[in-house]
């Protein structure tokens, strides 16, 4: 049986993607902005594909998910570890504990802040702690999969008040940031349960302007939000205030869905439609290879330019240039990737 693909899920997985590039480049507001809903927005479209009924028991889904998202990132994580001792001894960087990165790739403890070598890989075993929670609430009535849900998040709350970071260290898989995240996982899942796929698309090109317009004010709304609350970071769980840090996510990670079914349906430059849609599909490869390209290619631009890396990642025009450059670069590199991987599977 052929898997059914939504355009507009990869298109805002592609948008996503290139979110998390820029904010992990450029020290901009926009920057900022992006990270109060990106990694809630993955969360979210996870969500709206997951169908229970494709597993026949608990065994049959880790297995398969097991494969699909553990094997690249245990390889990721070793290629990119090498990338980075090779790179650190290169540069005559003084490296303690190389050896630790690889503990950190099997115990997955603090949210992604031991990464050292490869900080987004956090947000995969995340991923997989999410879906074995959600497996066993899946076939529960809608409102209970909420309550459960937001009960997980609140045990995590609770637990960051009482021990504050160093809970953390106790919580293989970043089980901390995992507990945050099951909210948008489920909301996600319910609204697919209650409206389809193609309803979803129906309304909003069947209301454009409004659409439109709410978009705008969304991201507006999040800019002016950045003045009075600053912005989160899953990665470090770090979430300020809960009620803005859930807010922010899910009208953010909304927003950026409908900008997405918009732009399936219009599609004015078909080669960029074509192309979002392509790096929402690999989304999960460009999300484990873009930090060690953007940070060698900043510290090349440093060199050049007789600046500091931070000051590089500071100045808009060296920031959207070295943007551009890990993008472009990172989508060969994962095109070669998936090519190889594809011959060597016929």
């Amino acid at each position: 049986m052929v898997k059914e693909r939504f355009d507009y899920l990869d298109i805002a997985r592609g948008i996503g993607i290139i979110m998390v590039v820029w904010a992990h480049i450029a020290k901009h507001w926009t920057g900022a902005m992006f990270y109060t809903f990106h990694m809630p927005l993955f969360f979210l479209i996870s969500g709206m594909l997951f169908n229970p009924a494709k597993y026949s028991d608990f065994k049959t889904f880790i297995i398969r998910r097991s494969k699909r998202l553990l094997i690249p990132y245990a390889i990721y994580s070793v290629a990119t570890w090498l990338v980075w001792v090779a790179f650190n001894a290169v540069t005559s960087k003084p490296l303690d504990d190389c050896w630790y990165p690889l503990l950190q790739t099997i115990v997955a403890q603090g949210s992604g802040q031991f990464f050292w070598h490869n900080s987004p890989l956090w947000f995969v075993p995340c991923l997989l702690a999410v879906e074995m929670m959600y497996f066993f609430i899946a076939r529960w009535r809608d409102w209970l999969v909420l309550l459960a849900s937001f009960a997980i998040a609140g045990i995590s709350m609770v637990l960051e008040h009482l021990f504050h970071d160093d809970y953390l260290l106790l919580l293989p898989w970043n089980f901390d940031a995992a507990m945050m995240a099951l909210p948008f996982y489920a909301v996600g899942n319910i609204v697919i349960h209650r409206i389809s796929h193609q309803q979803i698309n129906q309304w909003i090109n069947a209301h454009q302007w409004l659409a439109a317009i709410c978009i705008l004010a969304v991201f507006i709304g999040l800019t002016l939000s950045l003045r009075c609350w600053g912005s989160p970071s899953m990665g470090h769980s770090y979430y300020g205030n809960w009620w803005v840090f859930y807010t922010r996510a899910f009208v953010g990670s909304m927003a950026v869905v409908v900008l997405s079914a918009l732009i399936a349906s219009r599609e004015i430059i078909k080669r960029f439609n074509d192309y979002l849609k392509w790096l929402g599909k690999v989304s999960l490869d460009v999300m484990c290879t873009h930090v060690p390209l953007k940070g060698v290619l900043i510290v090349f631009v440093a060199a050049i330019v007789h600046n500091t890396t931070n000051e590089v990642s500071q100045n808009v025009g060296l920031a959207s240039l070295v943007f551009v450059v890990t993008l472009l670069a990172d989508s060969i590199l994962v095109y070669c990737i998936n090519n190889f991987l594809k011959t060597k599977n016929q």
